[in-house]
């Protein structure tokens, strides 16, 4: 029998060998697991500042996660002997920049100056489901002031992210592409009505993807969105809600993480992985749904 080697967690758009459905046309990972075990991902994850001092410090994997035993360091390339722990002490660490786990084109989340998210408290990494986390308290947001490419109107992609909502019937918007205009495109944790994904054209006339019922838990979810220059697909937990027709486009300025808008549908909750496939994954999406929910037994 041919031996076929397994490359699990890759980033894979340079890379010959054969690699598992879950890692084709991945082009961005902002997770809190290490996506990289062929190819080692070796720079830092997260930029976090104290909260006593204002002092930053670049976060490394421990192994494939982050803990207090992660090493920590004042460049992106180069941990230093002191550990998170001992760094951070009893206080809280802000998260600065989240960066994407892609060797060939190094993309980092910066943080709203005012509003960064927090991943450490009283000297605690935060965790959901006993897995680290980012804690966003509804007023704040990551940003990526030129947008990526991969989102751009009238390409096909495919994102799946993992998320929780703290707020009973709240839309927790989890993504969007502007800064502050329609139209763009938004990804919700909802808890109020159904809404999952859209595509909001003008103040008034959206495409949505909806929720096949109302999920009112606070629990973490995988919510993933299909979207191509014709059609929207929206998924819950591995499960096809709803599927759309796309008409028109949408503005991809900015990527944002944590809110709808500039104060609009902010994030009460947590995010631990945003997964960004520069494709339509519909033919793969189920080894997708199992490598995530493999890692945190969601549902």
């Amino acid at each position: 029998m041919e031996q076929r080697r397994k490359i699990v967690g890759v980033i894979a758009s340079s890379i010959s060998e054969e690699v598992e459905p879950f890692l084709g046309d991945l082009a961005h990972v902002f997770s809190l697991r290490k996506l990289s075990w062929v190819i080692p991902w070796t720079r830092s994850v997260l930029l976090l500042q104290r909260s006593s001092d204002s002092t930053n410090k670049f976060v490394f994997f421990d192994g494939n996660t982050i803990t207090l035993s992660s090493f920590v360091g004042d460049t992106i390339d180069t941990p230093s002997g002191t550990t998170l722990g001992t760094w951070i002490s009893t206080d809280d660490g802000i998260v600065l920049d989240w960066y994407s786990q892609n060797k060939y084109n190094i993309l980092g989340l910066r943080a709203f100056t005012a509003f960064p998210p927090e991943f450490i408290t009283a000297g605690v990494i935060n965790t959901i489901g006993s897995l680290p986390s980012i804690d966003f308290d509804g007023t704040q947001s990551f940003k990526i002031e030129s947008g990526i490419s991969e989102l751009d109107s009238g390409n096909s992609f495919t994102i799946a992210t993992v998320t929780t909502n703290t707020v009973s019937g709240d839309f927790g918007a989890i993504l969007n592409t502007t800064l502050s205009a329609v139209p763009r495109f938004v990804m919700f944790n909802d808890r109020g009505s159904n809404k999952l994904i859209a595509i909001r054209e003008t103040a008034i006339v959206d495409i949505w993807s909806t929720l096949l019922a109302i999920q009112n838990s606070a629990n973490q979810r995988i919510v993933t969105t299909i979207l191509t220059s014709s059609s929207m697909k929206g998924y819950y937990n591995g499960t096809l809600q709803d599927t759309d027709t796309v008409t028109g486009s949408y503005t991809n300025e900015w990527f944002r993480i944590g809110n709808q808008l500039n104060s609009v549908s902010h994030l009460t909750g947590t995010v631990q992985e945003i997964l960004i496939y520069s494709a339509d994954k519909t033919a793969d999406i189920a080894a997708i749904h199992t490598n995530i929910n493999a890692y945190y037994t969601i549902y």
